[in-house]
């Protein structure tokens, strides 16, 4: 298993516009706002830009693909993503998911032997190939997005929480397919709570040498 982790910028700048610029409670990324706002806002590209519209789950990595040009008014969003890649906040933010990155990096080569382990208990076949889009932590994004691309950006909550936060999000792209297709809401949140047993229990466990979290028992 290969796993191939990039910083994406147009993928990064997104998702801290959805979080840091539309709560508006930094100053920085809502002057940011303001600005875009009163120069795109007649533009059609800048409905995926705007508040009232924003799509939170979209994938934006790769933009510069073909599959961008479908895009309609593509002028006018290159042009929004280019401001907020000039501004000082989005400089300072990509600076810091480069560095995060390298801790990110760094944990995953000095564990990923316990993926053996994963396997063995999960009895699942991990990919052959994955990319991880990595974010800025202090986003607090972990989900897969699609086939074998995932997206991951968390401050560490336990030992080693960046290798199994990772881990999580694989057991998700591994099973999506054939345990979530067609399923209820029920089934989905029973393969989730499988999954949380195996990473963010189980794993943790065994790596860390601790133990089980006291939680409160679901809906389900």
């Amino acid at each position: 298993m290969k796993i191939k982790f990039k910083i994406d910028s147009y993928h990064l700048a997104y998702k801290l516009w959805v979080s840091k610029a539309l709560d508006q409670k930094d100053a920085q990324w809502t002057k940011l706002l303001k600005r875009i706002e009163s120069k795109y806002s007649d533009y059609a590209g800048y409905c995926f830009f705007n508040p009232a519209y924003v799509a939170h789950v979209m994938d934006w990595s790769n933009y510069n693909s073909k599959q961008a040009d479908v895009l309609r008014d593509k002028p006018v969003i290159d042009k929004i993503f280019n401001e907020i890649f000039d501004s000082k906040v989005f400089k300072e933010a990509r600076n810091e998911t480069v560095e995060y990155s390298k801790r990110v990096k760094k944990e995953w080569s000095r564990n990923k032997k316990w993926l053996k382990v994963l396997q063995e208990y999960m009895g699942i076949e991990m990919p052959i190939n994955v990319e991880v889009y990595l974010l800025h932590p202090d986003l607090r994004i972990g989900s897969f997005i699609k086939q074998n691309k995932m997206e991951w950006g968390n401050q560490d909550n336990f030992d080693n929480y960046q290798f199994i936060g990772i881990c999580h999000e694989l057991m998700h792209l591994v099973t999506e397919k054939e345990f979530y297709k067609n399923k209820t809401e029920k089934d989905q949140w029973i393969m989730h709570a499988i999954i949380y047993l195996t990473t963010d229990e189980e794993l943790r466990i065994r790596m860390n040498d601790s133990q089980y979290f006291d939680h409160e028992l679901s809906k389900y």
